[in-house]
């Protein structure tokens, strides 16, 4: 065999054995692809829902700061009703 022949066969061969490296390179990309997307999935299946079943409107009781603001006007005008300059006592 004239030495241009070998080559183009070793050529050929090394052409060959590139080509399945790289099939077996992708299919390991697909199969680590598909077994993330079969996980997500399943987590995703399970992650757990809270439902409200009620009749009534949520009501947030708001009376403690609305009570505080109105001790504190209250007690800011006694100090000035009570004060030396009101003429009281």
């Amino acid at each position: 065999m004239p030495d241009t022949a070998v080559q183009t066969m070793v050529s050929d061969t090394h052409a060959r054995v590139i080509a399945v490296i790289a099939v077996i390179a992708v299919m390991a990309i697909v199969r680590t692809a598909m077994v993330l997307a079969t996980g997500f999935l399943l987590i995703a299946g399970c992650t757990p829902t809270v439902k409200v079943a009620t009749d009534e409107p949520i009501t947030i009781n708001l009376n403690v700061n609305i009570k505080h603001e109105i001790l504190v006007k209250v007690d800011r005008e006694l100090d000035d009703l009570f004060s030396e300059d009101s003429g009281l006592f």
